[in-house]
């Protein structure tokens, strides 16, 4: 029982001690989920479906997911170049899940635009 108990405090300590993802590891998660979604974008569904993680895979067979992406995503028709409300142009939007003193699981939402000099500039800012 009691190597147990150590076991268990070594994995908690590990856990609390161990930090979120750098600023390094969300370019790259970026990135790749860039990547994945050119790969639905281009109607290469069974490459995307093979890229996902194992656990996307345990919950969706690759039936299921043709069938999803052809249902709902092509009826949404090619991207444009704008965001509803905005002019036209280049948007990110980035959603952060956040927690406040005297509010839970909010989500605050910036909005980006690239402007005429390649600069990202919030253009909008929501919490929820």
């Amino acid at each position: 029982m009691k190597k147990l108990v150590v076991l268990f405090m070594v994995i908690c300590i590990g856990l609390f001690a161990s930090e979120g993802p750098t600023q390094q590891d969300v370019k790259i998660a970026q990135h790749a989920a860039q990547g994945w979604l050119h790969l639905i974008d281009t109607g290469e569904i069974e490459e995307s479906w093979n890229e996902a993680a194992g656990i996307f895979k345990e919950k969706v067979t690759l039936g299921q997911w043709e069938k999803s992406i052809t249902e709902h995503r092509t009826k949404l028709g090619r991207f444009t170049n704008g965001l509803k409300g905005f002019p036209t142009g280049k948007y990110v939007v980035i959603r952060f899940d956040t927690d406040f003193e005297n509010k839970k699981e909010a989500i605050e939402t910036v909005i980006q635009q690239m402007d005429d000099q390649n600069n990202w500039k919030p253009v909008g800012y929501y919490i929820k």
